[in-house]
């Protein structure tokens, strides 16, 4: 916790500057409709990174998540399109199996869009080595008393050995400069977090 939250403050300083910048350019050049768009979505992004260093700190001092009445399906579409180059990038085929009946919900919309983001990365990582094709499906279903969201991928799966360690902070299988180790337990603590 220590340690998230000194990293996160580190990275509060150099968020701050590019968001300023972007902002300066997307007010006052004259840019032309596919370099505006792409600043538009770098835009976003840094805002939502600078939104996840605040999340890394809520996490590290276990503070309450910001609540609002969210769309998950829409939620989860926007963020794969977001994540679409990577997926080209890859080699992966997407499928989304959304259910309609998904009511608004009362979640941290950042928060969720961390949980989303780590689990397809986690599975574009998984699938590197494996032979095409490479499949992840992304559903949401629901019943009286749950809403699942299920990110599934073709991928080697995790060791029954390993299943009890992949949500402790810092560990990992990922060879060094890959992966932090922080993944999964971040997706655990924000899950627990929504309840």
């Amino acid at each position: 916790g220590q340690m998230i939250s000194g990293v996160a403050h580190e990275l509060r300083n150099p968020l701050a500057v590019i968001r300023g910048y972007l902002e300066l350019i997307l007010t006052n050049h004259e840019l032309s409709p596919q370099t505006r768009a792409d600043l538009e979505k770098v835009a976003l992004e840094s805002s939502r990174a600078a939104k996840l260093v605040k999340n890394f700190l809520s996490f590290a001092r276990e503070q309450p998540p910001e609540r609002a009445l969210v769309n998950l399906n829409e939620l989860i579409e926007r963020m794969m399109e977001l994540r679409e180059p990577d997926f080209r990038r890859s080699n992966i085929n997407v499928s989304l199996e959304l259910s309609p009946e998904i009511p608004r919900t009362e979640v941290d919309p950042h928060q969720l869009q961390q949980i989303i983001s780590n689990l397809t990365t986690n599975s574009i990582q998984a699938m590197e080595r494996q032979r095409e094709p490479r499949l992840l499906k992304v559903s949401t279903r629901c019943n009286d008393e749950w809403i699942q969201i299920l990110v599934e991928d073709n991928g080697p799966g995790v060791p029954s050995q390993l299943e009890q360690k992949i949500f402790e902070p810092f560990f990992t299988t990922k060879d060094v400069g890959i992966g932090t180790g922080l993944g999964l337990s971040t997706v655990y603590g924000f899950a627990k977090q929504s309840r």
